[in-house]
């Protein structure tokens, strides 16, 4: 959504916004299109390059419609459990300020993503 309303004036991001969630927040698959179409026609004319966006990764948008359980479709569309690692990643590497050679880095990085995976009950690689 972002990367679409990047491409929107100010004054319509709120407008352009609603359409797009008719589209995320469809019931099925065969809804979501139509609202993709709807929301397409709505806005070419105004925005071909937010348009052009939206078609190019329609298909890839509406991967979680494959999914029966509603909540795990949520969960997979969207984008806050990704950024909430990096987050975390940015706030335990930036008082390190530099780090020596690439395995500094990578053993930080490992250490980082193996606490979240535990956290969330994700099971890594080696089965701990």
């Amino acid at each position: 959504m972002r990367n679409i309303l990047d491409k929107v004036r100010k004054a319509d991001t709120e407008e352009v916004k609603k359409g797009l969630v008719k589209v995320y927040g469809a019931k099925n698959l065969k809804e979501a299109r139509s609202a993709a179409k709807r929301w397409s026609t709505a806005w070419e004319d105004r925005y071909p390059a937010a348009v052009k966006c939206l078609r190019d990764d329609l298909d890839d948008l509406l991967t979680c419609f494959g999914f029966a359980d509603k909540l795990f479709r949520r969960k997979i569309r969207t984008t806050n459990a990704i950024e909430r690692v990096f987050r975390e990643v940015r706030r335990r590497t930036r008082p390190m300020g530099v780090f020596e050679n690439r395995t500094s880095m990578e053993r930080i990085l490992y250490a980082v993503f193996l606490y979240e995976n535990i956290r969330y009950g994700v099971h890594h690689v080696f089965g701990c």
